[in-house]
């Protein structure tokens, strides 16, 4: 059986490689395993992680198609809690956000336990209008509302946890109101800070 390398390798930088005999001949001929292949990686410059060479080898079509089918498979985990109208926005969304014709090299996946987060927002909050849906450069899920002269941004992390922009008028003029916490919470904020109309 021949030995195959996980990453792409050149043939002409095999004599740079050394071998195990010249590690025990110029040391004091105990083997050092780990650094023999240390030095294997060094001489061959193998800079790739193992994830890195799993999604090429995946193919980056079949990493989204994997991503997508995770997140629809949480969705109808509790789809109970979610109209058809809801379900149906929220699968095209996520269709849009991982196609592969339209990716692009900062693109980002979305993170499995940050898409969670959202959907307990949205099952706490039960918002009315679907709003528009990106990613951030970490896979954290990014929605916006807008209604006139007044919008809601939030970002969705991990356990539970959200960040929002409101931006609301006040009898002092303009405002922007900025919180972090519980994805149980968002909405109350929302509703606090005059942006109800937004969401709902």
């Amino acid at each position: 059986m021949t030995d195959t390398l996980p990453v792409p390798f050149d043939w002409n930088d095999a004599v740079r490689v050394p071998s195990l005999r010249s590690v025990v001949e110029a040391g004091s001929g105990l083997i050092d395993p780990s650094q023999h292949w240390q030095n294997i990686v060094k001489a061959v410059n193998v800079t790739h992680t193992f994830d890195e060479v799993l999604a090429r080898d995946e193919g980056l079509e079949a990493s989204l198609f994997r991503n997508r089918a995770d997140l629809k498979i949480l969705a109808s985990q509790v789809a109970m809690h979610l109209s058809n109208e809801e379900r149906h926005a929220l699968f095209s969304a996520i269709d849009w956000l991982l196609d592969h014709a339209e990716w692009e090299d900062e693109s980002s996946q979305i993170d499995e336990h940050a898409y969670r987060s959202y959907l307990r927002f949205m099952i706490f909050a039960r918002p009315r209008r679907f709003p528009n849906l990106g990613v951030g450069p970490n896979g954290t899920l990014l929605v916006g509302w807008r209604q006139d002269e007044k919008s809601v941004h939030a970002e969705f992390f991990p356990e539970d946890q959200c960040m929002t922009l409101v931006k609301c008028i006040s009898a002092r003029g303009p405002e922007t109101i900025a919180w972090r916490g519980h994805v149980a919470r968002l909405r109350s904020v929302i509703e606090n800070n005059g942006a109800a109309e937004c969401i709902d």
